[in-house]
C-alpha cells in the first residue's frame, strides 16, 4: 500500500497516481443504484452533473474520502474545493468501429500546453472512480505518463489513434485514479456489450469558480452543518473559504509552500479540535485579521 508520500512522489512524476480499493463493493452499489433510478425516471441513459445535491449524504464519501483530501492538500495546498461531481454510463460501441481507436487524447478544464519540463502545481486535479473491473472489451484508461511536463499540443488527426508513448491502465472496482489537470489521457472505446459506469470528482483551488451549483438547499445545509463544527476542510471543499484571501497574499507569508500548507494544514485540524492553534511561523500576525461580518 502506497504512503501519502509514495502517492505525491507518483504523482509529481507520472501526472497521475491510483488509490487502490478506495471503495467498498456496497458503496458503488448505492452509487450505482441512484444512478439508475434517476435514469429509469428520465427513460434514458443521462450523463448527471450537480450530483452532490441530489443526495448530499449519499455522496459525500465520494468527494470527501480522508485518504484522498489528504493527498489533494499535500499537491494542492489547503485550498481543494470541488468543481464538480458527475456520474454517467458510457453504452457499447460495435467492436468492428473501435479497431486501433482512443475515445480522444486530451488534457483537462483550465490546462494549458507546458512550456517547460518544470513541474507545475495543479490548479485543479480529477479523481476517476471505477465501477467495474477494467478489462480491454470495457475499455482501459490511456494517459501518457509525464505528459504534464511535455510541450507537445494534441493534432486533430491524432486524437482518436493509440500513441507510442501511452500506458494502459485497467483499474479494479472500488480503484480511484487521480490525475493533474495537464496529463494528456484518454479513455478506450467500449465493446463489453454492457454499459461502462463512470464517476468523477473534480477539484479545483478555492479561489476559482466552481462547475457545479453548490448553494442548493441540500448542500447549504451541509456546508452549515460544517462551520457549526468548525470544519474548514469541509466548509472549504463546498464552496466557502474565508481564509483564502490570507492565505493567498505572498507578502504575509515565508518560507516554501510545503511549510506554510503543513502549518496551515495543523491550524485547520486545531480549529477542528478546539485545540491551542500553533504559531504559524511562515506567516505574518497580521495574516490573522478578518474582515467585519466574517466568521473565522
Amino acid at each position: 500500500m502506497l504512503s501519502l508520500d509514495d502517492h505525491v512522489r507518483a504523482f509529481r512524476r507520472d501526472g497521475f497516481t491510483v488509490f487502490p480499493g478506495a471503495h467498498s463493493a456496497e458503496r458503488l452499489a448505492e452509487w450505482r443504484a441512484a444512478y439508475d433510478a434517476i435514469c429509469a425516471r428520465e427513460g434514458e441513459a443521462v450523463w448527471l452533473g450537480n450530483t452532490f445535491e441530489i443526495d448530499p449524504a449519499l455522496f459525500l464519501p465520494a468527494v470527501a474520502n480522508p485518504d484522498i483530501l489528504d493527498f489533494a492538500e499535500a499537491v494542492m495546498g489547503p485550498f481543494v474545493q470541488l468543481d464538480a461531481l458527475a456520474i454517467n454510463a458510457f453504452p457499447p460501441v460495435p467492436a468492428a468501429t473501435a479497431i486501433g481507436k482512443v475515445n480522444g487524447w486530451h488534457r483537462d478544464r483550465y490546462a494549458i500546453v507546458p512550456e517547460t519540463s518544470d513541474y507545475v502545481r495543479p490548479i485543479s486535479i480529477n479523481t476517476i472512480f471505477y465501477f467495474q473491473d477494467m478489462d480491454d472489451a470495457l475499455g482501459p484508461l490511456r494517459v501518457v505518463p509525464g505528459s504534464h511536463r511535455q510541450g507537445f499540443a494534441i493534432d486533430t488527426p491524432g486524437r482518436t489513434v493509440p500513441r507510442a508513448d501511452e500506458v494502459l491502465i485497467y483499474p479494479r472496482a472500488g480503484d480511484v485514479v487521480v490525475t493533474h489537470y495537464l496529463l494528456v489521457h484518454s479513455g478506450t472505446p467500449n465493446t463489453s456489450g454492457q454499459l461502462r459506469y463512470f464517476m468523477s470528482a473534480s477539484y479545483n483551488s478555492s479561489w476559482m469558480k466552481h462547475r457545479d451549483r453548490l448553494d442548493g438547499p441540500k448542500t447549504t445545509a451541509l456546508r452549515d452543518q460544517a462551520r457549526a463544527a468548525r470544519d474548514r476542510r469541509l466548509t472549504r471543499l463546498l464552496g466557502e473559504d474565508d481564509l483564502v484571501w490570507d492565505r493567498t497574499n505572498p507578502y504575509w507569508s515565508t518560507g516554501g509552500e510545503a511549510e506554510r500548507w503543513a502549518a496551515w494544514i495543523a491550524e485547520d485540524r486545531a480549529w477542528r479540535d478546539g485545540v491551542a492553534i500553533p504559531a504559524n511561523p511562515h506567516v505574518h500576525p497580521r495574516a490573522t485579521t478578518r474582515m467585519v461580518g466574517v466568521a473565522a
